[in-house]
């Protein structure tokens, strides 16, 4: 079990960090969108799809320009940043970033159990906020879930996949998830929050640790307390 959990750790670190941030131009496309992913279900409106490339920004680490994804959103009247703990890895102070707009995120929760992490933010002009309402579909296998987020230095990216099953508030979705994935935040086809893509699963093989990249771990966003977020002044 401990040469497992070692494994893991290992996974979420790898996940967690990417190349260096690049700046660029992240406008969509939505028409491309709708016709590059035919085979999405029907059922994934073209609104969803919007929902989740509107609101994803790279959370990036300033001191070593590592960075992972996260989702923009609005709770109360103050505006924050959902992303993987592991993803801020320490740091109290990170750059959220989308396109040539940055804007600085200071970090007032943190869950290293669960993995998740939540920075308060500006408002921010390029991004608009998710609506913070939780999914109940996180017990439901088949269930079709989807994500935005910046792997392996890509620009913005939307993958969608289907929920494997969970345990002891884990969410296994059946996608892909790449190094800069982690924090990328998991919508149902309604754009209710599933929760916070953590890791993907490691398998062994001849003794040697496996990589399986089509099995996604993802934190329930049931775990998260916002009762714990602390008040602090706007950035």
């Amino acid at each position: 079990m401990k040469e497992f959990i070692v494994k893991v750790i290992l996974l979420l670190m790898i996940l967690g960090i990417g190349n260096s941030a690049k700046s660029g131009d992240n406008k969509i496309n939505y028409d491309i969108i709708q016709k590059k992913y035919t085979d999405i279900p029907a059922s994934a409106s073209l609104k969803v799809r919007k929902i989740a490339l509107n609101a994803a920004v790279k959370v990036i680490q300033k001191e070593t320009g590592s960075y992972g994804s996260g989702s923009y959103t609005r709770i109360g009247g103050s505006f924050y940043i959902l992303t993987a703990a592991h993803v801020v890895d320490g740091f109290k102070v990170l750059s959220i970033q989308n396109g040539y707009e940055v804007v600085l995120g200071k970090v007032v929760y943190k869950d290293d159990k669960h993995d998740i992490a939540i920075l308060k933010v500006k408002q921010m002009t390029s991004r608009v906020p998710l609506k913070y309402k939780i999914s109940d579909v996180q017990d439901r296998p088949g269930e079709t879930v989807l994500y935005a987020g910046y792997p392996n230095d890509h620009d913005l990216l939307l993958f969608f996949g289907n929920i494997a099953g969970r345990s002891d508030g884990v969410v296994f979705m059946h996608s892909y998830a790449w190094m800069g994935s982690s924090g990328s935040v998991v919508l149902d086809l309604k754009g209710k929050i599933v929760g916070i893509l953590s890791a993907v699963d490691v398998g062994g093989a001849f003794g040697r640790p496996q990589i399986v990249e089509d099995v996604v771990w993802v934190t329930d966003a049931r775990s998260i307390d916002l009762e714990k977020i602390k008040t602090i002044p706007t950035l």
